[in-house]
């Protein structure tokens, strides 16, 4: 929904009239028939901007492309833009970039940005009449700015251009970086101002997994952390195919929201996997000591790890109480795998 402010001048001088030229004042219909659409579940929603950030060589491009095939594919937008001024032609050959293009001729661009400090090109697609509807991608957004990265009212300033080009009907993702972390340490921090966070509808802290018990031959694995929650945003998981262009979000995957939880996961699949009839409590929690005390990893322990269990109940397991030994027993739910 664009957003059109009353600009004409008026000789009343009330304060509504006043603020009426600035602003478009809310209406019990207008809030009514708000839609909660989504183009992603809790993931991605329209008209908003949408920051997603990572250390280098994360795979935030690499995942971006894929998402876009996939909103293609859907038919999610209009048209989707796509400006890499981070990414050079050898790197979208060997991602296979011609054949998003030749499938999507008409409604897919993709621009290598020449110089964009220089040609202000968010300032310019402002004055655009066709941007509702439109995703418009930005990768990555350090390559836009001229400002210092540091200093919130620069920032605020630079970000206001997006603002207003959401305000005009278009959704907006940009790519961002982290400083670099310590000791293999990650603070989930991303680079620059406070402002980043502040001006965007959400902010994703992105992960890559390249090896899991549940991925195939090709497969990677991407963890997306929503740092504000807005719009019941949550915790999103996707697996990418590098071999088809496969890209899929998988809500049963939501165990992979942190290490400890990412290794309990796939420790207790791989153990559950060698037993066709299933594990009783004492025996699974023996085998997942023995492989973490192997592995030197932290797992759950105790009533973490039941409460663990409990909250995949019959999405990744079976939980059942056998009467006669007054045991809990647990099942892998093979058709999951």
């Amino acid at each position: 929904m664009k957003m059109e402010y009353n600009s004409t001048q008026s000789v009343e001088q009330n304060i509504h009239d006043i603020i009426s030229k600035f602003g478009l004042e809310a209406t019990s219909e207008m809030i009514n028939n708000t839609k909660d659409e989504w183009i992603i579940p809790n993931f991605l929603a329209p008209q908003t901007i949408t920051m997603i950030y990572a250390s280098a060589g994360a795979g935030k491009s690499l995942f971006t492309l894929y998402l876009t095939k996939f909103l293609l594919q859907e038919n999610k937008f209009s048209q989707i833009h796509y400006l890499d001024a981070d990414n050079s032609p050898r790197v979208l050959k060997d991602r296979n970039l011609n054949q998003i293009l030749d499938s999507f001729k008409d409604s897919f661009h993709y621009y290598f940005i020449d110089k964009p400090k220089n040609g202000d090109i968010l300032t310019n697609l402002s004055k655009s009449n066709d941007l509702d509807g439109v995703l418009i991608i930005i990768d990555s957004i350090r390559n836009f700015i001229n400002v210092d990265f540091t200093k919130d009212d620069k920032i605020t300033s630079f970000l206001d251009k997006l603002q207003k080009l959401r305000n005009l009907g278009a959704t907006i993702i940009f790519l961002h970086h982290q400083p670099k972390q310590i000791d293999d340490e990650n603070n989930k921090a991303y680079k620059g101002s406070i402002a980043f966070m502040d001006s965007v509808d959400e902010g994703y802290y992105l992960s890559l997994i390249k090896e899991h018990s549940i991925l195939g031959l090709n497969e990677l694995f991407f963890t997306l952390e929503p740092q504000k929650f807005r719009f019941d945003m949550a915790i999103s998981n996707f697996i990418i195919n590098t071999d088809n262009f496969g890209f899929k979000k998988d809500d049963n995957l939501l165990f992979a929201s942190n290490d400890i939880a990412r290794y309990t996961a796939e420790y207790v699949i791989k153990i559950l996997q060698k037993h066709a009839n299933g594990l009783p409590k004492s025996k699974l929690i023996k085998e997942l000591k023995d492989l973490a005390f192997r592995d030197d990893v932290e797992v759950y322990r105790k009533n973490s790890l039941w409460r663990f269990m409990d909250k995949f109940k019959n999405r990744l397991w079976t939980i059942t109480r056998e009467a006669k030994h007054n045991t809990i027993r647990y099942k892998l739910i093979n058709s999951q795998f």
